[in-house]
């Protein structure tokens, strides 16, 4: 690969990366119905033909910041896990992760627990395209390793990470809609005591 050819692709990376952190800000802030493309190209700094060269429609741009977004946390959070660390130990350090990940980005968790669902229809044709399929894997993974560890007992994976995935949709929606009041580290310690202890009373609790 030329010199040149190498440097028009790190240019046309670099402009793709513009439209998806100028998307981000417009969804958050407008919506998606009311966002439109004029909007995303004049906070990019690129022309409105442009964004149809990197995607066909609104639509697409969105599942794309989704996309972007849910891989660059899976990332992040990936390169900080420890390989020494349980797999449960790993799921909380998951939780611990999105909350402090969102408490910094309140635009993300905006865009992911309130605009994202403006895109059921996209959700239905592909799962596998669906951002969120990328979380499902992840922490299904670390499920299905707990149980062959014998760290947990056996359950149904898909119902379990569903249940989590929900909890932490509707945590964020509430976080969102109340503008960002309560501590999500403080919320996220309950969600995880209640997954370690589940509801059974501690033996504290029984001598009372």
């Amino acid at each position: 690969m030329s010199g040149a050819t190498k440097m028009m692709q790190r240019k046309k990376e670099k402009k793709r990366k513009a439209i998806l952190d100028a998307a981000i800000t417009v969804f958050s802030s407008h919506g998606y119905r009311k966002a439109r493309v004029a909007d995303i190209a004049s906070q990019a700094k690129v022309g409105d033909g442009t964004i149809y060269l990197y995607y066909p429609d609104k639509a697409r741009l969105m599942m794309a910041v989704f996309r972007e977004l849910i891989d660059t946390q899976l990332n992040a959070w990936k390169e900080q896990i420890d390989p020494q660390q349980s797999n449960l130990e790993q799921l909380q350090q998951f939780f611990y992760f999105h909350a402090d990940f969102f408490t910094k980005n309140p635009n993300f968790a905006r865009f992911y627990a309130i605009e994202m669902r403006q895109l059921p229809q996209l959700q239905q044709t592909d799962h596998s395209r669906w951002p969120l399929y990328n979380y499902h894997e992840a922490i299904s993974s670390l499920i299905r390793n707990a149980i062959s560890a014998g760290e947990i007992r056996k359950i149904d994976t898909d119902v379990f990470v569903s249940m989590l995935l929900g909890t932490m949709e509707y945590v964020l929606t509430e976080w969102v809609y109340h503008n960002y009041e309560k501590s999500l580290h403080s919320i996220n310690a309950k969600l995880i005591d209640i997954l370690h202890n589940g509801l059974k009373l501690v033996d504290k609790e029984r001598l009372l």
